[in-house]
């Protein structure tokens, strides 16, 4: 998997979710059959006919511009994909417990949260809380050669600030493939006089930023292989 656009956002373009949707297997028991029921009895024909209101008929609403962007990362060839709306009191055990999610629904779910508290931790105070510089819909996915889950998120602030942030952290940027990779560096930034030296950010924060455009911001895990651009 790579970091491109996919050519197939038609199939999800009229995709807008007011709320986290999680996609649910269905089992079906095989067992023995109950006998017939005879067919119940014709309704009268003065009972009105049972009406469709117009708005469960209606189509769902295109997807707006901001949702296309993040869509146009989405792979379409990865075996797990989740596009959601993240919201703040997002709970992955519980939900797991709730519906018997499988491990690769759960490693879905836990992601953007392992982001926003890594990025937070790395930070610290230097910047605000990244669940308000993060914008709530995002992408999620699991290539099939990736051995983690790789996430595409809109920014809310300007990418210079967000460049200033981290490397206020102890990240290093390089440019791969055109693309701006933001890793974090070996040692930790320099402590502040009087307070215990901080862990090494690779420890804080395990992931690699990517800028894929100024408003919009890919990550995966740092033990992709290679850049992780193309696993």
């Amino acid at each position: 998997m790579s970091f491109a656009p996919s050519s197939r956002l038609s199939r999800t373009g009229s995709l807008r979710p007011s709320a986290l949707a999680l996609a649910l297997g269905l089992l079906v028991a095989c067992g023995r059959a109950e006998p017939e029921r005879p067919a119940p009895a014709p309704a009268p024909a003065t009972e009105p006919a049972p009406t469709i209101s117009a708005a469960a008929a209606e189509p769902p609403a295109p997807a707006t511009p901001d949702e296309r962007r993040v869509l146009a990362w989405l792979d379409p060839d990865s075996p797990a994909v989740a596009y959601m709306r993240l919201p703040a009191d997002l709970e992955p055990e519980a939900l797991g417990e709730l519906f018997a999610l499988p491990p690769r629904a759960l490693a879905l779910l836990r992601a953007p949260l392992s982001l926003e508290s890594g990025l937070a931790a790395l930070i610290g105070p230097a910047a605000p809380p990244p669940e308000q510089w993060l914008a709530r819909d995002l992408v999620v996915m699991q290539p099939v050669l990736a051995r983690g889950p790789y996430l595409v998120r809109r920014l809310l602030v300007p990418r210079a600030d967000v460049e200033t942030w981290l490397r206020s952290g102890g990240m290093e940027v390089e440019t791969v493939e055109g693309l701006a990779v933001w890793t974090p560096g070996p040692t930790a930034p320099e402590a502040a006089v009087g307070s215990a030296p901080g862990l090494a950010p690779d420890l804080v924060f395990p992931w690699r930023l990517v800028f894929l455009a100024d408003d919009l911001l890919g990550a995966f895990s740092l033990t992709e292989m290679g850049n992780g651009l193309s696993p």
